[in-house]
């Protein structure tokens, strides 16, 4: 397949129309060609910059050996592994007659073709569904839906913010503590621009436009055990905040990448200052914060009181890797990234 007309489809779908396409294709010349309907609506979907890709399979699951349980979703990343998987060595886990079915086949095309589509500047999520009454509004509107999609990489667009998004910082910063009703600290253009250039501040973007941020300041301090005296960091985030209508979608996400920089940076604690929101510090309460020792607050700036830290150490990737997959459960719903 050569092209789609994008133009001619979001010209229809602007009016309202519902648009069937067929799979016969011409070429310039007015040959008339056959298209594959699976690779048809992938070729549209990249095109149109869908939301959703969607192949109803023929009943196949993709489901975790552990327990059993169909696989609810998938990092893009890890489906490409999968796939390599599926057309390398772990197909010998198959007898001939099983890897030559219609259904194997057909399963190992639809994840090749979603993986050639989701992308920052392709289709948002890929879906496999089966065939079976009420699946698909199972899986767009229900938490454990019915299949397994398959999503942009969940740290995709995240990263050390430039000088450039320090005007997008402070207009996040400051909704944010509009919409929570909560007193705006005064963000000065040159403070914000040299933790941007320092490297503190980082970001999500997504279609280049900043969605979130946070800042990560290091602080030293000195620790004594059997051992001797022993320096020891600590990263103190700052500025965390989220665009409208996303907090349930990207805040954790977001803390989960700051989890994981402070602790590859050496930082032994994470450590924020109480929210005037009550709301905001139970939330990171329940994900493991605590109240600081006089010890601990003895190692930030003055007015630290009230510091909450949560000690970072082997299992910090382990519970970074279960904030992604409740990230990657938000995302099925289809108001998921909006």
């Amino acid at each position: 397949m050569r092209s789609v007309n994008k133009d001619l489809l979001k010209r229809r779908l602007r009016d309202g129309d519902i648009v069937s396409l067929t799979q016969l294709g011409a070429s310039p010349s007015g040959e008339v060609f056959f298209v594959s309907s699976e690779e048809l609506a992938a070729a549209a979907a990249r095109k149109l910059q869908a939301m959703k890709l969607v192949y109803i399979t023929q009943g196949e699951h993709l489901v975790d050996s552990r327990d059993g349980r169909v696989i609810a979703g998938l990092q893009a990343h890890n489906a490409r592994d999968l796939l390599l998987h599926l057309e390398g060595s772990g197909a010998d886990a198959y007898a001939e007659e099983e890897k030559s079915s219609d259904w194997f086949k057909g399963f190992v095309r639809h994840l090749r073709l979603i993986i050639n589509s989701v992308s920052s500047i392709g289709v948002r999520r890929g879906h496999l569904v089966n065939p079976t009454p009420g699946a698909l509004l199972q899986e767009f509107y229900t938490t454990d839906g019915s299949g397994t999609v398959i999503a942009q990489d969940s740290y995709q667009g995240l990263g050390c913010a430039t000088v450039g998004d320090s005007l997008r910082i402070r207009e996040l910063l400051e909704d944010d503590a509009s919409r929570r009703g909560v007193t705006s600290e005064l963000y000065e253009p040159v403070d914000v621009e040299g933790g941007c250039a320092s490297k503190e501040f980082f970001v999500w973007r997504r279609d280049e436009e900043v969605l979130g941020c946070g800042q990560l300041v290091a602080h030293k301090f000195t620790t004594s055990d059997a051992k001797g005296p022993e320096q020891t960091l600590a990263a103190e985030l700052r500025c965390f905040a989220v665009a409208e209508g996303t907090f349930v979608t990207h805040a954790l996400a977001l803390l989960a990448y700051a989890e994981r920089a402070a602790f590859r940076g050496g930082a032994t604690l994470l450590t924020t200052l109480p929210d005037q929101d009550p709301r905001r510090t139970k939330w990171l309460k329940g994900l493991g914060f605590r109240d600081a020792l006089p010890a601990e607050i003895a190692t930030h700036p003055p007015n630290s009181a009230g510091l909450l830290v949560k000690p970072l150490g082997a299992s910090t990737e382990q519970e970074v890797e279960q904030y992604i997959a409740a990230f990657a459960e938000e995302q099925r719903m289809w108001g998921g990234l909006n």
